[in-house]
């Protein structure tokens, strides 16, 4: 019953019966294992403690970064027959809406990106290139319906770090070549840069050489 107010010894009951559940203690484990301040720490633990029967609260930020890391981790395990499936819900999903609904998708796509978004160690290095280079940019900035590694506005150049595993299949180069093909009739530019070169440290050499060609026009 929504509202209902639980007693104090009705929540020592469920307390002790989800400690002793091992499902509910690798969630625990999980919890522990996140960069929470212990606040946060005791308040999503409280959210699984004792809250049949009455209304939920809204979901705080620490909530959300749990089921994101949840959600990344079902992908992670998930199989390529699993994957796909998913997608092509999301892509049925996506031809169902209006315009307006698309918009405000892509909206909270953007902001799940910006807070729970951990950066990969190639974006790491690109991001620390531009800062050393003084280029002012943006990161996983949005553009139309994709959201984009870093933009530079300066140069309105949009720039992506390709890791290996993601995106040197045949699939991967025709999804990249029809999104850069997007971003280029919106009058963006866009450079790719690929894992072997960041990691080697030409992607620099690349990204300045760009800029300074950019800067020449």
């Amino acid at each position: 019953m929504t509202g209902r107010t639980l007693s104090a010894t009705t929540k020592q009951k469920i307390s002790a019966a989800l400690k002793a559940s091992p499902r509910f203690a690798a969630h625990l484990a999980r919890l522990h294992s996140l960069p929470l301040s212990p606040r946060q720490l005791a308040h999503v633990t409280a959210l699984g403690y004792a809250s049949k029967g009455r209304k939920q609260k809204p979901a705080t930020a620490a909530y959300r970064l749990l089921k994101a890391q949840q959600s990344r981790d079902r992908w992670q395990a998930a199989t390529k027959e699993e994957r796909a499936h998913h997608r092509d819900i999301g892509r049925r999903a996506w031809a169902r809406m209006t315009p307006e609904q698309r918009i405000a998708r892509v909206g909270l796509m953007q902001m799940a990106s910006q807070i729970y978004h951990r950066p990969t160690m190639l974006q790491q290095s690109i991001a620390a290139v531009l800062v050393a280079m003084g280029v002012r940019h943006s990161e996983q900035y949005r553009v139309a319906r994709y959201i984009v590694d870093f933009y530079l506005p300066d140069h309105g150049l949009v720039v992506e770090c390709d890791g290996q595993h993601w995106h040197e299949t045949q699939a991967a180069l025709q999804r990249d070549a029809e999104r850069d093909k997007a971003m280029r009739a919106l009058g963006y530019s866009v450079l790719r840069l690929p894992e072997k070169m960041i990691r080697s440290g030409d992607a620099a050499t690349t990204l300045r050489a760009r800029l300074e060609s950019s800067s020449a026009c």
